[in-house]
């Protein structure tokens, strides 16, 4: 028995206990409890308690029994007595035919039950009686029935009500928890209403009669066994309350990542409820940034790619990237420079002077990334970022920019030239005591040092200067000491040149360390150099009516508006942008606040509710840079190689929003013939570079890239070309780039010596974070036939005509020609006898005859017993001198390897001087000959 069905019988047995207690001096017998499903179909068992057969035979005749009487039993009793074994009384009871139980009419029967033997008549005999007790249990066989058809309630906008109506519905089983209704459903999506267990509907948010006067929902019943009752309409009718507020403004919109621009109120509208004249208008929007660390979501840009967009100097060095880090890097979701991690012991960058020059004159900037905490601070010894110092003998440190307890140090000795201007008593150090040092979090700062005064900038703004912070000290210029000429130049330590070694060693992490020498950047730049990419904006300045001002803070987090007219404002307002360029911005929600100050005619104050604007980054699929020819091997001629040919006249050049593996060309063209109508693609992204790179390095002499400078100019992209092949480089869209590709040509002047070309092409995002997929694009070159004139008697030999043809012109692949080395050497000397055989029949009608003997170029080497032997003693044959000199050439210099490895070609090994098989140390010069073309000799005689 399962514990639930013990607890249903504990149940019974503690009911009909008190029934049979109720009822003792009627009943003193043994007593049944039974249990059966509202649902028992006929013949269905009904479960007891114990085993139901004849305890006590008293009154009984005989050992059989063949049957149960039952009494005291209702009229329409659903149960009936089967009897199993006769000679113990062992019986069921079971639901009767046509009985149907009905928990809701009744709950429990009581019966009871006599067996009887098999005599008839007044012979029969029973035993004593036995109480039967049954209680029904029950099913979730209702649903819940609305006790209404629909239901409304009115209710009057601007307001959240607590209890707007109740809804009621009534379940028909009858007993716990069936019968109870626990849940009430809205299936109608996006209403701004819920509903509780107890079926109170409320208002989720103020209901607004401009945007809605009526809402419909539908609503379900479900009770506590699951059962979902059919749908009732509910209507709630919005009554127009006008009270001065903004309306047309959600208080939600979502921000798709890549669009950069979202307008916050476009259809911002002001309703006074003519409560008054207004004389003034101030309407502020304000952007909170408590979700970001630095109230600054930026860009994820290194401090390179942040001076090139920025506008800045080209002259900015990278002092990091020219000198030898051997210390640890490591990366940070805030900036995407390398990280240096410098450890405080030995980690340090010294630069060569040849790489640096180190001497910055009298202005300069720095610019650089750092993390400092104060726990690296507790030691209170210097910790040098960059130090320029003596190499030898003396500790002078020429400038320098240090940490020393908390503070940040601009050390600069200048150097005496004699004069009296420069020997007397400067501004030497600045030391600015800023929080920033030690908080432990990263920090962009710039220096910028103009004759004799310093600015500091911290996370783009300039550092307010008080009183006594900066801290400025005078000091004596430097004199010159004929003990020291060199000096050394060093990043996170300095090099101290009395004691040859490095010593006050950074402990933190730099990254984007860059100085500007002998000029000074821009406030504009340096602010642009940390604006934020999330921000407000407005841009059109055009719609400004008379009266009406915009005016933002720095930080460009806040914008008020502010005019007499109700009007100007509200259409100002419309063109408030939330903006975000990051390629991958912080997601999550950023709340805005749209609050009003209204006064009016009389001086009083019109109170307007705060409009409260949530604003939901989401992001999207990182972009695909994808690269794409429709032909990626190309043919050309040799005339045309020489005058260049344009090897991405076709490329295609897309940004995607998808999601996919692209690094194959298959996907990238399936991607491309997918997205005629432009689909996800996004030409006006921008790039930073690309790069073009050749199989094997060039050789520039007669081989090289050719590009129109002026079209490149106009682009303002920069061209790097090496051996190696090109890059391109400058902040500038897709579009740009694929026409600057697409004008590349590749020149050889020697197109004889070149067979095949392989290019490679790679693209970047200008975040850098993004890689185009690399395309491979081949050249093959087809060479020229050489003609010749053939004489009639060698016409005369079909078989070696056709060999010379066939060994000739025999094409590696379609439409290209390429010609053996072997078969150049033979050929020549066919082409000779050719033009011999001509030089023959003009002597014969007109000239002495010349007999010459032909003899094979010493290059080709002979068996110690050859195959064959000519007979030329016959044979005349008169050499053309200019020919001659014509074909003869080195053999390095025209000696070909064929890229047609599909057929094998027979060779032979001989020994030029000496017998097969000598040393090679007699002398004798090994050789391959494949041998190629066979004579027909069957006329000769050996």
């Amino acid at each position: 028995m399962t514990p639930k069905m013990a607890l249903r019988f504990l149940r019974l047995v503690t009911l009909s206990t008190a029934i049979v207690f109720n009822n003792s001096a009627a009943f003193h017998g043994h007593v049944y409890h039974g249990l059966v499903r509202e649902d028992a179909m006929e013949g269905d068992n009904v479960e007891l308690d114990s085993p139901l057969y004849v305890r006590r035979r008293n009154g009984l005749t005989s050992e059989e029994i063949c049957g149960y009487t039952i009494y005291r039993a209702p009229i329409s009793l659903p149960f009936k007595m089967v009897l199993l074994e006769p000679l113990t009384g062992s019986a069921k009871i079971v639901i009767a035919d046509g009985g149907r139980l009905d928990y809701e009419k009744q709950q429990r029967y009581s019966f009871e039950i006599s067996a009887h033997d098999c005599n008839f008549g007044s012979n029969m005999s029973r035993s004593e009686r036995e109480l039967v007790l049954v209680e029904v249990e029950d099913i979730n066989d209702h649903r819940p029935e609305w006790v209404r058809s629909s239901f409304a309630a009115d209710a009057d906008e601007g307001r959240i009500y607590d209890r707007l109506l109740q809804l009621k519905a009534k379940d028909a089983d009858g007993s716990d928890p069936f019968s109870r209704i626990c849940h009430f459903h809205i299936v109608t999506k996006d209403v701004p209403f819920e509903a509780d267990a107890d079926g109170v509907i409320h208002n989720t948010e103020p209901l607004d009669f401009q945007l809605k006067q009526r809402h419909v929902f539908e609503v379900t019943a479900e009770d506590c066994g699951g059962l979902l009752s059919d749908v009732v309409t509910v209507t709630v009718t919005v009554n127009p309350v006008c009270f001065p507020r903004w309306t047309g403004i959600s208080s939600q919109v979502d921000f798709i990542t890549g669009t950069h621009y979202l307008l916050l109120a476009a259809n911002a509208r002001l309703n006074t409820c003519d409560a008054c004249n207004l004389t003034q208008l101030d309407v502020t929007v304000k952007f909170d940034t408590a979700h970001l660390e630095k109230d600054c979501d930026l860009d994820s840009k290194s401090i390179k790619t942040q001076l090139k967009l920025c506008g800045a100097s080209e002259n900015f060095v990278n002092l990091a990237s020219i000198g030898d880090w051997t210390g640890n890097r490591s990366s940070s979701d805030e900036i995407k420079d390398d990280v240096l991690d410098f450890d405080g012991i030995e980690d340090a960058i010294v630069i060569d002077a040849e790489k640096f020059q180190c001497n910055v004159g009298s202005k300069f900037t720095i610019v650089t990334w750092m993390k400092h905490s104060a726990e690296f601070d507790l030691t209170h010894d210097k910790e040098q970022i960059l130090c320029y110092s003596d190499s030898r003998v003396l500790n002078h440190h020429k400038y320098s920019l240090f940490l020393h307890n908390c503070h940040l140090i601009l050390l600069l000795r200048r150097q005496s030239d004699g004069n009296a201007d420069s020997s007397r008593f400067q501004p030497t150090e600045w030391r600015w005591k800023v929080e920033e040092v030690c908080d432990g979090s990263w920090h962009q700062y710039a220096i910028s040092f103009d004759l004799t005064e310093a600015r500091l900038y911290i996370d783009g703004k300039q550092f307010v200067e008080t009183r006594h912070n900066p801290m400025i000290i005078d000091d004596w210029p430097l004199h010159p000491a004929k003990s020291s000429h060199s000096t050394r130049f060093a990043i996170g330590a300095c090099w101290h040149g009395r004691n040859h070694e490095l010593g006050e060693f950074f402990v933190g992490q730099l990254a984007g360390l860059s100085i500007l020498v002998n000029a000074t950047e821009t406030d504009h730049v340096i602010h642009c150099l940390h604006m934020c990419q999330e921000r407000l904006d407005f841009t059109r300045l055009d719609d400004m009516e008379t009266a009406t001002s915009v005016s933002l803070n720095s930080a460009m987090s806040s914008i008020t508006i502010s005019g007499e007219s109700v009007h100007a404002v509200q259409n100002l307002l419309r063109r408030v942008n939330y903006v975000n360029t990051r390629a991958e911005p912080t997601s999550g929600h950023r709340p805005l606040s749209i609050s009003t100050n209204a006064k009016c005619s009389d001086g009083e104050q019109l109170l307007v509710d705060t409009s409260n604007v949530l604003v939901t980054v989401v992001k999207i699929v990182k972009p695909v840079l994808l690269l794409h020819l429709p032909v990626a091997n190309l043919l050309t001629d040799e005339d045309e190689l020489k005058e260049g040919v344009k090897i991405f006249a076709n490329l295609s050049l897309v940004s995607l929003h998808s999601n996919g593996n692209y690094q194959n060309l298959s996907s990238v063209q399936m991607v491309l013939e997918n997205s005629e109508d432009g689909g996800d693609m996004d030409n006006q992204s921008k790039l930073e570079s690309c790069l073009v790179q050749v199989d094997s390095h060039l050789d520039q002499s007669y081989e090289y890239f050719k590009f129109p400078s002026d079209l490149f100019s106009q682009l303002n992209l920069v061209v790097d070309t090496s051996e190696d092949g090109i890059v391109i480089s400058g902040s500038d869209v897709i579009s740009s780039y694929q026409v600057a590709l697409s004008s590349i040509e590749y020149l050889n002047t020697r197109p004889g010596d070149m067979n095949q070309r392989y290019f490679t092409i790679r693209c970047t995002e200008w975040t850098g974070q993004f890689i185009s997929n690399q395309l491979d694009v081949t050249l093959e070159v087809i060479h020229k036939i050489l003609k010749a004139t053939v004489i009639p008697d060698a016409l005369e030999n079909e078989e070696f005509v056709h060999s010379v043809v066939h060994r000739l012109a025999k094409p590696t692949k379609p439409g290209t020609i390429v010609l053996n080395s072997r078969d150049i050497g033979l050929g020549m000397a066919i082409m000779i006898v050719l033009c011999v055989g001509t030089l023959i029949i003009l002597t014969v009608l007109g000239a002495l005859k010349l007999r010459s003997v032909y003899e094979r170029p010493n290059d080709i080497g002979l068996d110690e017993k050859p195959e064959m032997e000519w007979d030329n003693s016959a044979l005349t044959i008169t050499v053309n001198p200019m020919e001659q000199e014509m074909y003869e050439e080195p053999a390095d210099e025209c000696s070909y390897q064929s890229n047609d490895t599909e057929e094998s070609e027979e060779e032979i090994t001989v020994q030029e001087n000496g017998p097969e098989g000598s040393d090679a140390d007699e002398g004798g010069t090994e050789k391959v000959i494949k041998r190629d073309l066979e004579w027909d000799d069957s006329t000769l005689t050996y």
